[in-house]
Formats: C-alpha cells, structure tokens, sequence
C-alpha cells in the first residue's frame, strides 16, 4: 500500500465503528433492491453504520452521508461433490406442506453447496479496491473482520424447523360456478387482460385467468388475479402449471391464504380441465418460499 493511500485511510478513522456480536450487522442483502453477496458485484457494507448496499444504490448512500469506507463481500457456490443428490427429482416433487427440516416439507439443501467468499475494502466515491488484509489500518482491518465474524441480522435457528399449515377452505363445499361457454385448454394460457404467459391463476367461480400480485421488486404479476376479486367477490383461484392429480396451489382472496380445496378435481371438470392428466410446469408457492428461505438460510452461513 502506498503512503499517500495509507494515508487517506488513516485520516477517515470516523468513518469506522468495529460492531459488537450484539449489534446490528446488516450483511446479506441491499436495503433498496435484491442484491446479495453472490449478485455479480457482490454486496457493499458501510464500515460505520453495517447497512448493506447494493452497487447501484451505494454510491447514493455514500452522497447522502459521505461514510467512503465499506466492506465488499462477493461469494460464490460451487457443488459440494461429496453429497449425492438428485436436483431435478427434488424440484419436481410436490410437498405436502411448506416447511424445513419437518416431514413432508423440503429437505435443506445446504449441505449440497460450498460457499467461497472474497473479501475488498472498498474506497467511495473513487470505487477503489483494496484486497482485505491485515496490512490495513487496524481500525479498519478489525472493522472488517468483526463484520465478517458477525452473524448478522439472521440468526440459522429460525430455519431449522419451520413449516406451514394448510387448512381446507369455508368456499370448498358452497363454490359457486357460473356456466362457461368455452372450456380451459390444458396449456397455452395467457391472462385475459396483460400479455403475462406465467404466474397465472385460474378463477374458479367464472374461469377467468388472469396474472398475479406485482413483486416489490417489479417481478410477478401485474395484479389482474387480486383485481378481479376486488370487482367480483369470486373467492378462489388455482395457481395454473401447479395442477397435478394430487391437487395444486389454491388461495383464497376471502380468506386472504393459501388454502386446500377439497373439490378441486369438481371444480376443475367444470371448466374441461381433467386433473388426472395435468403436471406440472411452474414452481408452487411451497417451492417459491422455500428457495427464498434455504437462499437466506445459505446466506446466514456466508462469512
């Protein structure tokens, strides 16, 4: 390190703070958008206050406070060649219910990856990266390594054992169902009112098929399905490509969840739709969530 850089570093000693294990350390995720260590830039986290950045927004938290020092974590998975597993036999069976680590829910796959981390102090607004070492100014090399030595705002307990309960809905037995002139093909779906070709539920009152609910991050729908219930008061709908003959993904905008309709088979004859000859084709809600908590259960190991 040269001595003009050596000394830059020194001279922002009140930009570090070296957190506590009781503290706060926010290390995971951007607090703006859905990067994460393993986002090709990696993850930006201020060495004062432990707040998490993504690149597109760290630069802006850096205009807003001047704080020019922050920890970059980037990681990567690689297989763990020691654990046999079959990947596609466990996405393509359905669980019985939305859990970790109980029976009839997903089986954890983090045994299955090894996660390899890199470590840049990173020098704002110049975007400067020096490699991590112990040659650093050791407020802030003790800065980084508590940050990387802190479990961070999620502690691995909480996924241990976690599941949902799914309970048959009030509607399953009085469902309404209007006569419908043209039957559901069991393919080629589109919603009836965007251009949307996924995410796509099946009203099972007027067999309208329509998008799902807007993500905050853009992804998803574009809320036509949630519409329609607003409009109508048509209770239930199924979640298209989730029909197998062992049901599908059911929610319920009345019950305001996800629910077990015990007349599915019923109440999909009535629009053509023969259950025992449909599969899958997209993710369920189960398997959706999952990813969600075995990706921030994985990041809770990242260090």
């Amino acid at each position: 390190m040269d001595d003009r850089l050596a000394s830059t570093l020194s001279s922002l000693k009140d930009h570090v703070a070296i957190p506590k294990l009781t503290d706060f350390v926010h290390k995971y995720q951007c607090f703006y958008s859905f990067d994460t260590p393993e986002s090709p830039l990696g993850i930006f986290v201020n060495l004062f206050s432990f707040y998490s950045y993504g690149y597109n927004f760290v630069k802006l938290y850096y205009e807003k406070t001047g704080y020019r020092l922050y920890l970059n974590i980037r990681s990567t998975r690689t297989a763990n060649i020691d654990t046999p597993h079959n990947d596609v036999a466990v996405d393509m069976e359905k669980p019985t219910k939305l859990g970790i680590g109980v029976e009839g829910g997903f089986i954890s796959s983090l045994d299955k990856y090894k996660i390899s981390n890199i470590y840049y102090l990173v020098l704002l607004p110049e975007f400067l990266y020096i490699p991590y070492s112990s040659d650093l100014p050791s407020s802030i090399y003790e800065s980084m390594l508590a940050i990387i030595e802190n479990k961070g705002e999620l502690q691995p307990k909480s996924f241990e054992s976690w599941e949902q309960q799914l309970f048959v809905s009030k509607h399953s037995e009085t469902l309404i169902q209007l006569n419908c002139i043209e039957k559901i093909p069991s393919s080629g779906w589109k919603c009836y009112k965007c251009e949307m070709t996924a995410n796509l539920w099946l009203n099972l009152t007027d067999g309208s098929i329509l998008c799902g609910r807007k993500q905050f991050d853009g992804s998803g729908g574009n809320n036509h399905a949630v519409e329609h219930y607003s409009v109508t008061r048509y209770p239930l709908s199924v979640k298209l490509g989730t029909i197998t003959p062992n049901g599908g993904d059911v929610f319920s905008y009345d019950e305001d969840d996800m629910v077990i309709d015990s007349n599915l088979s019923i109440h999909l004859s009535h629009f053509g739709i023969n259950i025992a000859v449909m599969h899958k084709t997209e993710k369920t809600m189960n398997e959706l969530q999952i990813d969600l908590n075995i990706q921030i259960g994985e990041a809770s190991i990242i260090q």
